[in-house]
């Protein structure tokens, strides 16, 4: 698996640092089947439009477009979502920053990125039909993940009022 960096702190992915997903691979299938996705959104999600803003988002991007969703992956967009809640905002880094970081911030943001990511798609020459495809599988993706962080954030033990 392609990696942004050799060092890259607190990326984890896969160690037993993550913490474990309180969902399951059940309910992954479930959100997926909720959102349509399909053989062609595993295709289409490639790595070729990785933006330049900091590196885990990189990372996170080339994960979201890479890597198997198993359990693993599953873990850690839990990791993700409990990192941006008072649970564990902050640890990572050692900063002192805001507590936590508003679910509705989150999920503005997935907004904002699915169509920032257009660009990227089409960037390398792809076909329309291709970058179609691309950008459909990246939104259905973002929709699977803001299920799953969502659930992070009501898990009282992950922060509370946290919206």
């Amino acid at each position: 698996m392609k990696r942004i960096a050799d060092d890259l702190p607190g990326y984890t992915y896969g160690t037993d640092e993550v913490a474990e997903s309180a969902a399951t691979l059940q309910d992954l299938d479930r959100l997926k089947l909720t959102v349509g996705w399909n053989s062609d959104d595993d295709r289409y999600l490639l790595p070729g439009y990785v933006g330049r803003s900091n590196l885990r988002l990189e990372q996170w991007i080339l994960d979201t477009c890479l890597r198997a969703h198993d359990q693993a992956w599953l873990d850690y967009q839990y990791e993700i979502a409990i990192r941006h809640t008072s649970a564990r905002k902050n640890q990572t880094d050692s900063v002192h920053s805001t507590a936590y970081v508003p679910l509705s911030d989150l999920l503005a943001f997935f907004a904002v990125i699915n169509e920032t990511i257009r660009p990227f798609l089409a960037a390398k020459g792809h076909s329309t039909a291709e970058v179609d495809g691309m950008h459909r599988a990246w939104r259905k993706s973002m929709h699977v993940q803001a299920a799953l962080i969502a659930r992070a954030y009501t898990n009282p033990k992950n922060g509370r009022n946290e919206w």
